[in-house]
């Protein structure tokens, strides 16, 4: 049986926990209500307010965690490479089941919007390290440091709300459909469209280069389709009030 162990939360914000998924320990961060803001690009969140706070994982989900809930992983990969070549549906099932097996919480994908939020962590320039692409690189793998190569999880500096790998490393599924943004300069807790036919990814890969791992940067895959640079992050939603 999977359990949720409380390990300890922080005093100062944000805070963390760490919920076992099938004996594998998931650390994750929790994210306030907040807004963020940019000033450019026309089809790009200008203004988000996000008016709940949410548990998002410190790091993009490993190949272990893959393994333990799914029963497979990719053998040409290590268990603390990110899982990949897996697709919004197949994502979609692991969450069903590790949601299943957890007492106390449910997991899911964040939101287009989540994800950016978490991504800036308070800044509103291109990058959560700033407008420097050098200094970009002491947070994330990308094309000029990774030559094209996914790392384990963890291997660059944390931003500043103590998340890893948001930018680069592994493109990240959201839960979004892909549309159009909604016309108005401020959205509250905006959601994409309720059909389409290709789901957003974000955050770049160690293929690509920085301009791809921009914290507004967005791009679509079709849900049955993974590849080899692609993973995902979960959210982590307490079911009861024991679980925090």
């Amino acid at each position: 049986m999977i359990t949720a162990l409380l390990l300890s939360l922080s005093i100062t914000l944000p805070s963390d926990t760490t919920v076992l998924v099938a004996g594998v320990e998931t650390p994750f961060v929790r994210l306030e209500p907040g807004t963020f803001e940019r000033e450019n690009g026309p089809d790009e969140f200008q203004r988000v307010v996000l008016t709940e706070g949410f548990w998002l994982g410190k790091y993009e989900v490993t190949w272990e965690a893959w393994e333990a809930v799914m029963g497979n992983r990719d053998d040409q990969s290590q268990p603390s490479h990110p899982a990949r070549q897996v697709s919004w549906i197949e994502v979609s099932e692991f969450l069903e089941r590790a949601s299943a097996g957890v007492e106390g919480w449910g997991f899911r994908l964040p939101t287009e919007a989540e994800w950016e939020y978490a991504a800036r962590a308070g800044s509103p320039s291109d990058w959560t390290s700033g407008p420097d692409s050098l200094i970009l690189l002491e947070y994330a793998w990308i094309r000029r440091n990774a030559e094209g190569a996914v790392q384990p999880v963890g291997g660059r500096r944390p931003n500043a709300w103590g998340l890893h790998d948001m930018h680069g490393n592994v493109w990240e599924w959201t839960a979004d459909w892909m549309g159009p943004y909604p016309d108005q300069v401020s959205v509250t807790d905006p959601k994409g469209p309720t059909i389409g036919t290709e789901r957003v990814r974000r955050g770049g890969s160690a293929v690509y280069g920085a301009a791809a791992a921009r914290s507004s940067y967005r791009y679509q895959q079709p849900p049955n389709r993974g590849n080899g640079n692609l993973g995902f992050r979960i959210v982590a939603t307490p079911t009861s009030e024991g679980a925090i």
